[in-house]
């Protein structure tokens, strides 16, 4: 995969984006899909709980732990993961509204 990539830290960068692109596109698209009546809160919990057994989630995890002991991953991830707390944020204020 690498040499698709010019340096290490810009394929890194890559798989970061991509782990909580999918992260937040599986959420949005398991809340989407929540059936009629069924209350949200609940419905969330169980996709949230479905999904840490997700290889993505793995995924998402093992970077964070290397990220630990690795300065340059911290750096790449840091960005990454602020945005997605902003991106999960605005899905959670669209799927419930009203609450903080």
């Amino acid at each position: 995969m690498q040499y698709h990539f010019p340096t290490r830290p810009e394929l890194v960068a890559a798989v970061v984006a991509f782990v909580h692109d999918e992260r937040s596109a599986m959420f949005r698209a398991g809340m989407l899909d929540r059936p009629a009546g069924v209350d949200p809160f609940d419905y969330a919990i169980d996709l949230y709980w479905g999904q840490v057994h997700h290889p993505v989630f793995v995924a998402y995890t093992e970077l964070h732990f290397a990220a630990r002991t690795d300065a340059a991953l911290a750096a790449v991830l840091k960005p990454v993961c602020e945005a997605y707390e902003r991106q999960r944020r605005e899905i959670h204020r669209e799927l419930f509204p009203g609450v903080n």
